[in-house]
C-alpha cells in the first residue's frame, strides 16, 4: 500500500501545482508589432523613489530600424531646425506610453507630460541606424503613484507627408515597471 500513497500524493502535487494562478504583470502580454523597429528602454526598472522625481519618471531609449526602407514617425522637434538624433515620445506625437491593466489583461494608453510646445515633425528612420528618444512620464494621480508594467508604442509610415489614406505600423518597446 506505501507505492499507492506514493503515487496519490504525486498526483495530488502535480494537479495543485497546475491549478496555480499566474500573477499576468509578471509575463504581461506582449503584442508582436509590424517587426520593423526594435524599441527599447535603457533599464527595465523604474522608480519613484530611487534617483527619479516625486512628479515624473524619465524613460529613456533607443529606437533601431531593422527593415530595408526608410519609415518616419511623427517624434521630431518641430522647433529645432536642424535634424536632431534625439527623438521625443510626448502627448503630440507619434509615440506614447500604455500601462497593463491586469485586471482586463490589456493595454490601454497613459498620460505623458512634456508636450512638444513647437510640435511635432515627421523624422525619417533610416535603415540600420540608431537614434535615441526621451519621454518624462507624470503617471502620479494625488498622492498615490500609479504602478505597473508600461511599454513604449510607436507608429510610423513609409510615407514623408502621410495622407488620410496612409497605412501606419506600430512597434512596442520592451516591457519596463515603475515601482
Amino acid at each position: 500500500m506505501r507505492s499507492g500513497e506514493i503515487l496519490f500524493l504525486s498526483a495530488l502535487i502535480i494537479c495543485l501545482s497546475c491549478a496555480q494562478d499566474k500573477n499576468p504583470l509578471e509575463s504581461p502580454p506582449v503584442a508582436a508589432g509590424d517587426g520593423y523597429f526594435v524599441i527599447k528602454t535603457e533599464k527595465t526598472d523604474f522608480s519613484w523613489e530611487l534617483g527619479e522625481s516625486s512628479y515624473y519618471v524619465q524613460v529613456n531609449g533607443s529606437i533601431r530600424n531593422t527593415g530595408d526602407q526608410v519609415f518616419y514617425s511623427r517624434i521630431g522637434d518641430a522647433y529645432n531646425m536642424a535634424d536632431s538624433m534625439l527623438f521625443h515620445i510626448t502627448g503630440n506625437s507619434g509615440g506614447q506610453v500604455e500601462k497593463f491593466n491586469s485586471a482586463a489583461k490589456s493595454w490601454e494608453k497613459c498620460e505623458i507630460i512634456g508636450l512638444a510646445y513647437e510640435g511635432t515633425k515627421y523624422v525619417p528612420i533610416i535603415p540600420g541606424n540608431t537614434y535615441f528618444y526621451s519621454a518624462l512620464l507624470s503617471i502620479n494621480t494625488g498622492e498615490n503613484k500609479v504602478t505597473g508594467s508600461f511599454r513604449i508604442v510607436l507608429d510610423y509610415c513609409p510615407e514623408k507627408k502621410p495622407g488620410d489614406n496612409t497605412l501606419f505600423y506600430r512597434d512596442y518597446s520592451n516591457v519596463f515597471t515603475i515601482e
